[in-house]
């Protein structure tokens, strides 16, 4: 993902990840991520991932989920909750249909040039200058 709409995981360090998660704060259904983190994030690490685009990568299946937990030793359980805590940091692009108080017409101009979510329009409208070739 090499766009400004989508976090760059491939900057965001393992190491730091886990420190992040074992500090902050977490919903009570994640906070397993909590436990034993220095030792499951070492596992990880050790097995060659060493940034967040790595995990998402390996987190994308449930047979690789199973891979790992067998290969590293961290349970899969804590995997599979992981991989949920991790696409937080993702977005997913909404469609403006959703949204109240754009008028139709609007929408359907937008739909013209291929636009129909907030990813699309995050596009066609990042700079100065595409914002203007999109308002004519």
């Amino acid at each position: 993902m090499n766009n400004k709409y989508f976090f760059n995981l491939k900057k965001y360090a393992l190491s730091d990840y886990g420190r992040e998660l074992e500090e902050g704060e977490l919903f009570l259904g994640r906070r397993l991520l909590q436990e034993n983190t220095k030792e499951r994030f070492k596992k990880l690490s050790d097995r060659g991932i060493s940034n967040l685009d790595e995990l998402a990568e390996i987190l994308k299946s449930k047979g690789k989920i199973d891979q790992l937990a067998d290969e590293s030793g961290v349970p899969a359980e804590y995997l599979k909750i992981l991989k949920r805590e991790l696409n937080r940091l993702l977005p997913k692009p909404v469609y403006l249909n959703n949204f109240p108080g754009i008028p139709v017409s609007v929408i359907a101009n937008l739909e013209k040039y291929g636009i129909k979510n907030t990813f699309q329009l995050f596009e066609q409208a990042d700079t100065i200058e595409k914002r203007d070739k999109l308002s004519k």
